[in-house]
């Protein structure tokens, strides 16, 4: 594994490369609060396949300015990797709200993705609520604290930068192999059923696997399975 640092326009982002050398690279968009650390596992099963993991801005070990947090700024940050790297073709997997930048993403790189994975979000990209900024700072993620994720700076940027947007309309057109992955809503997952009738309808070539023990960490209680279900799938959509 080899954690680098990338900069756009001023800004440190940290980012894993599995230094894998098969395949089509897998560029991954954790979740929102996330970091590369996060994704280190699933990285080393992935091998030989290569995954390249970015750590947005305000989290894990990238810097964390004061603003810019908006959609178009955190596309920015995954434009950074996909042009250090000066990916031609790659596959593109976004997990909960990075599903929302891995949308944005597809409006400016879509010509270069050979498929696509949405991780349990709707596609849309939210206006975080009143009081999103304390609640979420006071809740834990797999065991860790998001105050230990993100400095409260950061997450209070990321609320007031926050806009309501439907993303639907970035998926028209596309025409390349797409996995959307679902927990159970009975659970606490975001991606209902509506929603997937709604993504289906506009992409009905769209694969859907529903991981009836899981929540929204799809991740869990087992992630070989849901690991397993990623490398299938990026590899039998081949170059």
């Amino acid at each position: 594994m080899n954690i680098y640092p990338l900069n756009n326009n001023g800004i440190s982002l940290e980012c894993l490369d599995n230094l894998g050398t098969e395949g089509v690279p897998l560029v991954v968009v954790p979740g929102m609060s996330e970091s590369v650390h996060d994704w280190i596992d699933f990285a080393q099963y992935m091998l030989p396949t290569p995954v390249h993991v970015i750590s947005l801005r305000g989290r894990g070990n990238s810097d964390a300015p004061l603003r810019g947090y908006a959609l178009n700024d955190h596309v920015g940050d995954i434009a950074t990797l996909i042009r250090h790297n000066d990916f031609k073709n790659f596959n593109l997997m976004g997990y909960s709200r990075g599903s929302s930048y891995a949308l944005g993403t597809l409006e400016r790189f879509g010509e270069r993705i050979n498929a696509l994975i949405l991780g349990d979000y709707p596609a849309r990209h939210s206006r975080l609520p009143g009081g999103f900024v304390e609640n979420f700072a006071e809740s834990t993620w797999r065991g860790k604290d998001v105050s230990q994720r993100m400095p409260l700076h950061a997450i209070a940027a990321l609320q007031n930068d926050s806009h309501s947007e439907d993303l639907l309309g970035r998926l028209e057109g596309f025409s390349e192999p797409v996995l959307l992955l679902a927990g159970n809503e009975k659970l606490g997952a975001l991606l209902d059923p509506e929603e997937i009738d709604r993504i289906s309808t506009m992409i009905p070539h769209v694969r859907v696997r529903r991981l009836q023990h899981s929540g929204h960490d799809i991740f869990r209680p087992k992630p070989i399975t849901v690991h397993s279900l990623i490398k299938d799938f990026v590899e039998g959509c081949g170059p």
